[in-house]
């Protein structure tokens, strides 16, 4: 499977709080835990092709600005202080967005029993990093959050976040996206 990847900015919090956030001590019995990656897929949409996907890629970014305002320590940078505690410096700098297209259709990808069996450099070519290395210790520059939004040659499409897991777990993350989906609809997020 070949992914292109057409656009790469940081898309920064509506609102930011700047500070430092502590991280709690838990957070520290895991030093090591890679970055995870979660990921969504959509048949094409009912409505015509021609700039749907242009017109979701802005309402996904704009959605994404409107919840990270009230998710604002994702768009900082982790660090480690001098005391080998983490924190997040609350800098505002925004979480990684990724476009991307694919030139196999959502119906082309191996299932088995239901679920999709993917080599993982077609998982890793549908959750990049935009260059950024995600090994311990994490480097001060990495966004805490990264999403891509993929097309499918049928249109359908291929959402993933791949998110620091020292700052989110796996409900978080879910709350996270369930949130900015939220927001996407026009609706409130919610639970704040």
């Amino acid at each position: 499977m070949k992914v292109e990847v057409e656009e790469i900015c940081l898309v920064p919090p509506e609102i930011n709080k700047p500070g430092k956030a502590l991280l709690s001590p838990l957070a520290h019995f895991a030093w090591e835990v890679h970055y995870r990656t979660r990921f969504l897929f959509f048949e094409r949409p009912s409505v015509k092709e021609g700039a749907c996907f242009d017109a979701l890629v802005v309402r996904l970014k704009a959605g994404l600005r409107k919840a990270l305002g009230s998710f604002y320590l994702l768009g900082g940078r982790l660090v480690v202080r001098e005391d080998d505690l983490m924190e997040v410096d609350c800098n505002g700098d925004g979480i990684m967005f990724i476009r991307a297209s694919s030139d196999v259709a959502l119906g082309d990808l191996s299932y088995s029993d239901g679920d999709f069996q993917l080599p993982d450099e077609d998982l890793s070519s549908l959750a990049q990093t935009a260059g950024h290395v995600l090994n311990w210790p994490w480097p001060s520059d990495a966004p805490l959050l990264f999403i891509q939004a993929t097309r499918f040659s049928c249109g359908g499409l291929c959402i993933s976040i791949k998110f620091n897991h020292q700052v989110m777990d796996g409900t978080s993350a879910w709350h996270f996206w369930k949130s900015w989906a939220e927001v996407c609809r026009g609706q409130e997020i919610s639970v704040l």
